[in-house]
């Protein structure tokens, strides 16, 4: 074999080699990257896309507003912090965190991640969908009367009085949309009046049906598959004694919620309740339109309240004293959440004033209908 000969076959033999070593290389490499994209899709499942708002055809320029007006309640120390979310179109367009809160007597910078403790809110993100799955398996009614489920009841173990109520003839919708005599003031279906009882009974009662506290039961039924992992609902001791509901939750948690909600019970493959659920939820029962309330909601019939000067009348609410409250307005495919820390001077710039006002500069910041 001449020289020419064996020096082509060993050019030809290196190429093989470096062609080979080269295959190996991207083969690695593409293995790492699926590795990655499947590591990284694990922690995305259940999780709400983060988008910026004229992604989805709102007005960034408008929704600036929003820090103008909470940095206003910030200064005026109406609040000592919040944080604002905004879901559209399956995405959390907006996300801010402003001010500070109070962590063991210490100042901290308010983050997105903060976990918010809310009474009220447990009734509509816990309680209500809980009750209503339980429907829509045919466990429980709606017309199923409380005796049913707690046959003895004492007021004094909710915190209400030392009086006995033994909720005859009260169903398990009057407690949801606040029409029982759990006060003594009506009888039952003839007017509405909010009392904490008509939940922490309700919670009872899923408690009772599930064989498994409520805690436990709204954990796995719909936490867990949401995704909610910096969520839980605990019972706690309110001043007047007795015990009560608390959500502890953050606002990627409740956008989740919230987007659920929008898209008629499901979110991302998962099915929480039927559209028809959800429909039920967030609309009064017939015969009960003219108290204004939904179930663990309240109907905002487009005055200026919590759902402020422009959203559509089909949007509802749920608000706490804490100082958080979501509103959702099927119509216009949006929910809005806020989450704040009460400061010592609200009677400036008092809560309801701050929601409605979030809910105008959001309203006003969504696309043209065509």
């Amino acid at each position: 074999m001449n020289e020419r000969i064996r020096v082509s076959l060993s050019v030809t033999l290196w190429c093989i080699v470096a062609l080979a070593v080269l295959a190996l290389a991207v083969y690695v490499l593409q293995r790492e990257m699926n590795r990655v994209e499947d590591e990284s899709a694990k922690v995305r499942v259940g999780s709400i896309e983060r988008g910026a708002a004229e992604s989805v055809g709102m007005c960034g320029e408008r929704l600036a507003a929003i820090d103008n007006i909470v940095r206003f309640c910030i200064e005026q120390r109406a609040i000592t912090g919040a944080v604002v979310g905004i879901v559209h179109q399956d995405k959390l367009v907006y996300a801010e965190a402003f001010g500070s809160y109070i962590h063991e007597g210490e100042e901290l910078p308010m983050t997105l991640d903060r976990r918010f403790a809310m009474s009220g809110i447990a009734e509509a993100v816990a309680v209500a969908p809980a009750v209503m799955q339980l429907v829509e398996c045919g466990i429980i009614s709606f017309e199923d009367e409380l005796a049913m489920y707690l046959p003895a009841l004492d007021r004094s173990s909710a915190g209400e009085s030392s009086k006995e109520w033994q909720g005859q003839n009260v169903r398990i919708l009057d407690l949801l949309a606040h029409t029982s005599d759990s006060t003594n003031d009506f009888e039952p279906r003839t007017n509405s009046c909010y009392s904490p009882l008509n939940y922490m009974l309700l919670s009872d009662v899923v408690s009772r049906v599930s064989g498994v506290d409520f805690g436990s039961y709204v954990k796995e039924h719909i936490f867990e598959p949401l995704s909610m992992t910096n969520t839980d609902c605990v019972k706690v001791a309110p001043c007047g004694g007795g015990q009560g509901l608390a959500l502890n939750s953050t606002v990627e948690d409740l956008a989740i919620y919230a987007a659920m909600l929008l898209n008629g019970g499901e979110w991302q493959g998962k099915e929480i309740l039927s559209a028809r659920g959800v429909d039920a939820m967030l609309t009064a029962p017939r015969g009960f339109e003219e108290w204004e309330r939904a179930l663990g909601w309240m109907l905002c019939r487009g005055y200026s309240t919590a759902a402020g000067d422009l959203l559509t009348s089909a949007a509802v609410a749920c608000a706490d004293t804490s100082g958080a409250s979501i509103v959702i307005d099927r119509e216009m495919d949006l929910a809005i959440i806020l989450l704040a820390e009460e400061g010592c001077d609200c009677n400036l710039f008092d809560m309801t004033a701050l929601r409605s006002r979030i809910a105008t500069i959001v309203a006003s910041s969504m696309p043209k209908k065509r």
